[in-house]
């Protein structure tokens, strides 16, 4: 619990300092962690991108993921630690596993986890937080928009490879795409086996 403990130290500081209220310090605690959370994870990709020699791969990688997990949501570790872990350990094996294949399985293999990430998103999205439902509203608009972002990732994905034209960057946003959609599926796995338990 070392980032709740340095996040509740520095919303202390800012309160004493009455750069904000007392009575929202809870909100801003976990706003802070989160931050702090976030910034170790990509720093921890850009790093683990540099050591295999693809110093800019967790940009593109970041760009598949992001819309995806914003919109269609996923699995949530219970503490940063484990999300870290599991976030940068994704990251690991998936990138090792595109360095590598030959550039001839590139193509294929990219195009098959863009079918897989449009199958995933239409079965299950969205899949919110649960500590954070949504309304109706908001679950069909995260649903349309998320199957919309990874349309538009597929069609990429087919452009780059007819044209032969920026296929190494768009792998890596199929494999920030694919990391997106299995955590979603892990989502939707833990969600059944709750409901089974309960």
């Amino acid at each position: 619990m070392m980032l709740l403990r340095i996040s509740k130290r520095i919303v202390s500081g800012w309160s004493k300092t009455e750069i904000i209220m007392m009575e929202y310090e809870e909100a801003y605690v976990y706003g802070v962690q989160l931050l702090l959370s976030t910034l170790i994870n990509v720093s921890c990709i850009a790093l683990i991108s540099t050591v295999v020699g693809c110093s800019y791969a967790w940009i593109p990688f970041l760009l598949g993921f992001i819309p995806i997990r914003v919109t269609a949501g996923g699995y949530h570790a219970k503490t940063p630690l484990l999300c870290s872990t599991v976030f940068c350990g994704t990251y690991s094996i998936g990138i090792v596993f595109l360095e590598a294949i030959n550039d001839t399985a590139l193509i294929p293999v990219c195009l098959f986890n863009s079918i897989i990430a449009i199958v995933i998103v239409y079965l299950y999205s969205p899949l919110p937080a649960h500590n954070k439902p949504l309304s109706k509203i908001e679950m069909e608009n995260k649903r349309t928009i998320s199957i919309a972002i990874v349309s538009v990732l597929f069609l990429a994905m087919v452009i780059s490879s007819t044209l032969k034209a920026g296929v190494g960057v768009m792998s890596y946003v199929s494999l920030g795409e694919m990391a997106a959609t299995i955590f979603c599926y892990v989502a939707k796995l833990v969600q059944h086996s709750s409901k089974i338990v309960h």
